[in-house]
């Protein structure tokens, strides 16, 4: 009632709570760091702003930063490494077949292999991207495929729907190699 009284309101005051430790630009600086290296962790990051101030701050306090101006840690997208003329080949290909019709897409085959890594590096790499921002090439890691034990694949699909899929085995015979489908399918 004596609330009620001096305020006009049962609602409680607003009360001064502890104060922030970053400032605005420290926020902004906290975002840009995150985004010229996607990789680095709060850690990193704590550490870097640590060593231009007299108050530390901790690395909750950069993660609850990151996160309010949308940067959240994520697992980086797995994708092959594309050169530049790689990049501008694909550019050309959609660009030549932009105006295909659906009844031209509907007599194509895309057929694809495939080597699987056996003993590949599968350690999870984290970086911090908004919404939308997936396949930027800072926020990827880079697969290449090379050494240690593989399995190869091939397979198919057209407009009609999925086709086979088979392993391929090599064997080697005096210098030369045979593929052999396998009906056996992916393994």
């Amino acid at each position: 009632m004596e609330r009620f009284r001096k305020a006009g309101s049962y609602a409680s005051r607003p009360k001064s709570g502890r104060p922030r430790s970053t400032t605005k630009h420290k926020d902004q600086f906290i975002k840009l760091t995150s985004l010229r290296n996607r990789k680095a962790t709060a850690g990193d990051i704590q550490l870097t702003i640590n060593n231009t101030r007299e108050q530390p701050i901790s690395k909750a306090t950069v993660r609850r930063r990151l996160a309010a101006s949308g940067l959240r840690g994520r697992v980086a997208r797995s994708k092959p490494f594309l050169r530049p003329a790689n990049k501008r080949k694909r550019y050309l290909w959609a660009k030549k077949y932009k105006n295909y019709t659906l009844e031209n897409w509907k007599k194509v085959l895309f057929t694809d292999e495939s080597q699987f890594e056996i003993h590949g590096n599968n350690r999870r790499v984290y970086v911090r991207r908004r919404h939308g921002e997936r396949f930027l090439n800072q926020c990827l890691k880079s697969t290449i495929k090379h050494g240690g034990r593989s399995i190869q694949g091939w397979g198919c699909f057209s407009f009609s729907g999925l086709g086979s899929s088979y392993r391929v085995k090599a064997k080697a015979f005096s210098k030369k190699s045979n593929i052999i489908l396998s009906n056996k399918g992916m393994q």
